[in-house]
């Protein structure tokens, strides 16, 4: 499988750069098909249209859901007028989008889910429902998502909850003189006290937030 570089992300916001604006040593980049100035929609439908064109359908698989061979689609990169913002669309086929539209009116996994929230806090320090939607929807229907809505919220509660834990603890090793170095044990003894959650998640998030003041030290 090729591994190409498609665009990076700058700042704690995630703000997408362009990967011709990033020097990627050995690391080959995506290649740039051109460069749409005008009447944007028009061209993206010709986009669709072409790429539409190009697949061969190649029959069902075991789920009687239909296979082509060809390109599932293209990335434009819209850069936001009198800004350096820059948002990302996808551009599929037809009939791609139909497929996956047919396959997507169930409820998101929760390892979807899930890695879209890890996603969303390696862009933010403390990401809002709304943000983990817009990153959802770069690959899900909205309605899919609406669908789902009830377990995105559970679970971001969860990883915001860890993410305070961390922080607490940070604060309290820092206050009471510990680093990474410092016992795990002792860490703890001191400090459990301040949290209602179980003493085994604390101990573990300890060696977590000491793992990370290694890392920050190096």
């Amino acid at each position: 499988m090729d591994i190409v570089l498609l665009f990076g992300l700058s700042g704690r916001h995630g703000q997408i750069v362009l990967n011709t604006e990033i020097e990627t040593g050995d690391i080959p980049k995506a290649e740039q098909l051109g460069t749409v100035k005008t009447d944007y929609v028009w061209h993206y439908e010709q986009e669709q249209q072409d790429l539409d064109r190009r697949l061969e359908f190649i029959g069902l698989n075991e789920s009687q859901a239909p296979m082509f061979r060809g390109e599932e689609g293209s990335i434009w990169y819209v850069k936001i007028k009198d800004t350096s913002e820059v948002r990302m669309y996808k551009c599929k086929p037809h009939r791609i989008e139909q497929v996956h539209w047919t396959q997507t009116q169930t409820q998101l996994s929760p390892t979807e889910i899930w890695a879209t929230i890890l996603k969303a806090f390696e862009n933010w320090e403390n990401p809002e429902l709304d943000e983990i939607i817009a990153i959802l929807n770069e690959d899900y229907p909205i309605d899919q998502i609406t669908l789902s809505i009830g377990q995105i919220e559970q679970m971001l509660n969860t990883a915001k909850n860890a993410a305070d834990t961390r922080r607490k603890i940070w604060e309290l090793m820092v206050m009471h003189g510990f680093d990474s170095n410092t016992n795990t044990a002792t860490v703890f003894h001191k400090i459990a006290s301040q949290f209602d959650q179980d003493n085994r998640l604390i101990y573990k998030t300890i060696k977590n937030v000491q793992k990370m003041m290694h890392m920050e030290d190096e």
